[in-house]
């Protein structure tokens, strides 16, 4: 590993062939805006593109000279906040999706902090963005308006909503290197482009995101055959919006397992008790929610159904796992405890029907003697214990 220009809080790193441990560390290293330069061989391309994304790094893009290079930026923490702005993608696909799992089709509505990130260096050129409303501009400092993030589950639905029901095309295909800086890219026809890999898909497509997205058409030097991307309707029907997340990370995948305790399902709120119910009784296999948990410090979108989620994970009930666990606004995936399995790059799921069936139960029933109604029986027997006792000393002080 070389690295060039390292002070504390640096504004440019370089990095030639690092770990993941270095790609974090490189994180830590950089200024609130910093960049990071990885240099590498083919081969090591797919590994340094996890790495950095799992670092927190966005807009990463691998550009190609005497070797292969990729960019990636630092600067996306922060809360959001409303200021009116809206953002467009201006290329060749139905939509994109970044590095904060941010899901672009048509004009959408985004938080200052992302808009910020989208006239960035990053997207030059990929992005349209609108200028903020000025009222909700002049708030940011002592009163900002909030925003709310928790659409991912909903702008995924709409775009499998969006794409035909067709079969794959049976044009002449090339092979297609997207480079960035979006993670992934999903075409007219359902196509899943995804950032850094080798796919096959029709020349006309091909050749639309060579000129408007700076695709690299039948690049050489790359290893692997490449293969035809998988359909994101297909994907959706079988696996819901966790199609566009990745497996859980190895060290997510080896917490000790924990003691079940439904009694966490007496006290949380009818909303969740709602959402619970709704996907036992659809059969769903998971829900998934985006934003920070209140508990956390300095979290860009503190959600209650996040905090929520997160004790009934912590009581046993329920597993989650962070599609970007190193963002300020994380996407996370919730199923019943011991659900969550890794099947190649995409999280599948096991039912646990005893849990389910148990979890299902208490919610429709509740407990036979509640917390709460028993705390109030153990205030009461105190209460008449106390009376009890002041009694008996007023009558032996009356007996003198």
């Amino acid at each position: 590993m070389d690295i060039q220009n390292v002070s504390f809080l640096s504004k440019t790193l370089q990095l030639t062939s690092p770990s993941a441990a270095d790609v974090a560390n490189a994180f830590r290293s950089l200024s609130a805006k910093g960049t990071l330069q990885i240099t590498c061989a083919p081969g090591e391309i797919a590994a340094a593109l996890l790495a950095a994304e799992r670092a927190g790094f966005f807009g990463l893009r691998v550009e190609r000279g005497d070797a292969f290079r990729i960019v990636a930026h630092k600067g996306k923490e922060g809360r959001c906040y409303e200021t009116g702005r809206s953002a467009e993608y201006r290329g060749a696909a139905a939509a994109t999706m970044d590095d904060d799992h941010h899901l672009l089709r048509g004009k959408v509505r985004v938080c200052e902090k992302t808009a910020r990130l989208y006239v960035s260096e990053a997207y030059q050129g990929r992005i349209q963005v609108t200028d903020p409303d000025p009222a909700l501009l002049a708030r940011l400092d002592k009163d900002p308006a909030p925003f709310d993030c928790d659409t991912f589950e909903a702008d995924a639905k709409a775009l499998a909503a969006s794409i035909p029901a067709t079969g794959p095309s049976s044009a002449d295909r090339i092979t297609v290197f997207y480079p960035g800086p979006f993670k992934l890219l999903v075409l007219a026809d359902g196509a899943l482009v995804h950032r850094g890999r080798l796919l096959r898909i029709p020349v006309p497509q091909a050749r639309e995101l060579e000129r408007q997205d700076g695709a690299i058409l039948a690049p050489a030097g790359l290893p692997g055959a490449a293969v035809d991307p998988a359909n994101y309707r297909a994907e959706y029907e079988r696996h819901g919006a966790a199609c566009l997340l990745e497996a859980p990370a190895p060290e997510e995948e080896s917490r000790a397992p924990r003691k079940t305790d439904l009694a966490a399902l007496d006290e949380i709120p009818e909303s969740m008790k709602r959402r619970l119910l709704a996907l036992l009784s659809r059969g769903d296999e998971h829900f998934i929610l985006t934003g920070s948990d209140p508990a956390q410090k300095d979290g860009c979108c503190p959600s209650n159904e996040v905090g929520v989620a997160n004790r009934l994970a912590d009581a046993g009930v329920l597993d989650s796992f962070c599609a970007a666990p190193n963002t300020d606004c994380p996407v996370t995936l919730y199923a019943f405890a011991g659900e969550i399995r890794r099947q190649g790059d995409k999280p599948a799921f096991v039912r646990n029907e005893a849990l389910r069936a148990a979890a299902k139960e208490r919610l429709e029933q509740g407990p036979a003697l509640s917390r709460k109604l028993a705390l109030r029986i153990a205030l009461v027997a105190l209460m008449a214990a106390a009376i009890v006792t002041l009694a008996i000393a007023l009558y032996r002080q009356i007996r003198r």
